[in-house]
C-alpha cells in the first residue's frame, strides 16, 4: 500500500509540473476523497 501511494504521489508531482493549477487539485482531491470514501 505505501508503495501505491508514493507512486501516486510521484505521478501526481509529475502531473504538477506538466500542468500546474488545476491538475494538482483534481489529483489531491481525488486522493482525499478516495481516502475518504475507501
Amino acid at each position: 500500500m505505501k508503495a501505491a501511494a508514493e507512486a501516486t504521489i510521484e505521478a501526481a508531482i509529475a502531473q504538477a509540473t506538466k500542468d500546474p493549477e488545476p491538475t494538482v487539485k483534481d489529483m489531491f482531491s481525488n486522493i482525499f476523497t478516495s481516502q475518504k470514501v475507501g
